[in-house]
């Protein structure tokens, strides 16, 4: 008996082969389907898909033999990988190379053998396709044609299972990375059907939503509105937003999850396209907010108790003051007057200041009532101007409202002077003596804006995104502009989209700024 060479590549053989994870792997119907068809064409007792190994030949499909491995000495396949194309045995008694193995004096009594190599991309034989008879037989050029096609069946079923076995590995890296993330991530299909669901988001709802059905995650977990109270509507989930392709920006919402506390989340989503603009699916991220929100909340209890402790006190020490300074009390000397009115000065601002907070805190917990009514915004200017008239003057600004037909609006009159108040008296603190600013409207583009606009030295950039947040001010040399509490522009927005508008801003560094208000159009008024 001959024992066969060792390829001159084995190593790197081996090494694709070992690469293949397919060695001691689970029957599989694919290959058996090939083995079974070859029997079938061929007429023989015995099919093969042999791979060879350092020390055995390993069959990943049997027909009509039953152990699953020999020795690779006693392996005609060892012999075959080294050929480049079928490699044939027609009578294995005659053939000295076969003659004494044992494979060939007892069962399974070779003597016709044929095997096509298994050749990879990189040309390595990782085995056979071999059929195998118990009487000598000879092969025809048209049996040879048969034979190399059902191993060029088998080679792609080898690709397929090393593809399947590379994207598994993708998909498992793919979620080590995701549960590697401190944010809950989800992700959808195509279909809308959850794909992705990483170990935070698991954490967070209790359960994994992609195995289970509807009825059993609805008693893990509700979702709800920042308010922590409302259901939030299946139009509002985050990750159905941005599957019908909407951006999901900064939303937040309270995940309620079965023996958990409530937990706030800020998304941000977006829907998930291919470069040819094929939908993929939806992608959100959620970033766990509940100690800021905690924060927030005690922040607002406390600002909102200090509020209402000082008010009353403040009240009595302004309104006592005034008694002082216009000597209903008696004379004052001129020293002790001019102090007076700086304890005064002071005590006002501090009276607004806690006016302010105090609104803040109606507005962030919607207990400020609006009585909305019918409205004429030209009325409305003319009076915010009037009202902010002295303090333009203080300043030698220049007020002016230029519009005078009548547009009438469903709004809060005194909430309205509120905002116009706020934004009037920022434009004329952040303009130079001399300058003007105005206060106009218009109708555009089916809504109608109320805008303030002035020539002052405008919104450093990198202070615009913060402009609308509680006590933001922006630096600046001139006193006058440091003014204020800081709230204003926070109230303003809250006031607004309460009463169903908007509210912006553009401005140029050196050119000044334009805020506006825009309102739907409502017909019946």
């Amino acid at each position: 008996m001959q024992v066969a060479a060792v390829p001159q590549n084995e190593q790197d053989r081996l090494k694709a082969l070992l690469k293949l994870q397919i060695l001691d792997t689970e029957p599989d119907s694919t290959f058996d389907a090939v083995t079974s068809l070859a029997a079938s064409i061929f007429q023989v007792p015995i099919v093969l898909v042999s791979l060879i190994d350092e020390q055995r030949q390993w069959f990943k499909s049997r027909q009509g033999l039953d152990v699953c491995q020999t020795d690779r000495k006693l392996a005609f396949c060892a012999h075959a990988i080294l050929q480049p194309d079928i490699f044939i045995v027609e009578d294995a008694l005659q053939d000295e190379r076969f003659s004494g193995n044992p494979l060939v004096c007892t069962i399974p009594n070779i003597r016709f053998y044929a095997g096509c190599p298994l050749i990879n991309e990189q040309g390595y034989a990782l085995g056979t396709l071999c059929i195998i008879d118990r009487v000598p037989r000879q092969m025809t050029e048209q049996d040879k044609t048969i034979l190399r096609k059902l191993a060029v069946m088998v080679m792609e079923r080898l690709n397929e299972h090393k593809r399947k076995l590379q994207t598994e590995h993708k998909l498992q890296l793919l979620d080590l990375l995701l549960d590697s993330i401190p944010d809950a991530l989800v992700a959808c299909d195509s279909e809308g059907q959850l794909e992705q669901f990483n170990k935070v988001a698991r954490d967070w709802h209790g359960v994994d939503v992609r195995h289970c059905d509807a009825e059993l995650w609805s008693h893990h977990y509700d979702l709800y509105e920042e308010d922590g109270h409302t259901v939030l509507p299946v139009e509002r989930i985050p990750l159905l937003r941005a599957f019908h392709g909407e951006t999901v920006v900064s939303q937040d919402i309270c995940i309620k999850s079965k023996n958990q506390p409530p937990r706030w989340v800020r998304c941000r989503g977006e829907q998930l396209k291919a470069r040819s603009g094929q939908l993929l699916g939806a992608l959100v991220l959620m970033h766990d907010i509940s100690e800021q929100k905690q924060l927030e909340q005690m922040k607002t209890d406390f600002i909102s108790t200090v509020s209402h402790e000082l008010r009353t006190p403040i009240t009595a020490i302004s309104g006592g003051l005034d008694l002082v300074i216009n000597q209903v009390l008696g004379p004052i000397p001129e020293k002790a007057l001019a102090m007076l009115k700086v304890a005064s000065q002071n005590s006002k601002r501090l009276q607004l200041l806690v006016n302010d907070l105090l609104d803040m805190e109606k507005l962030s917990a919607g207990k400020m009532d609006f009585y909305l009514q019918p409205c004429d915004l030209a009325v409305e200017c003319q009076q915010a101007v009037a009202q902010n008239q002295p303090y333009a003057d203080k300043y030698a600004v220049q007020l002016c409202a230029p519009n005078n037909e009548s547009v009438r609006m469903q709004l809060d009159s005194h909430r309205l002077q509120q905002v116009l108040s706020n934004l009037l008296s920022n434009a004329i603190k952040y303009s130079k003596a001399g300058a003007e600013v105005v206060l106009s409207y218009a109708q555009l583009d089916g809504k109608i804006r109320i805008q303030v606009e002035d020539k002052g030295e405008g919104i450093p950039l990198h202070f615009q995104e913060k402009i609308f947040q509680r006590f933001a001010q922006a630096d600046g040399s001139d006193s006058k502009a440091k003014s204020g509490t800081g709230l204003g522009l926070a109230i303003s927005k809250a006031i607004i989209e309460s009463m169903g508008g908007s509210i912006g801003f553009h401005s140029v560094p050196g050119q000044g700024t334009v805020f506006y208000c825009d309102f739907p159009v409502v017909e019946s008024l």
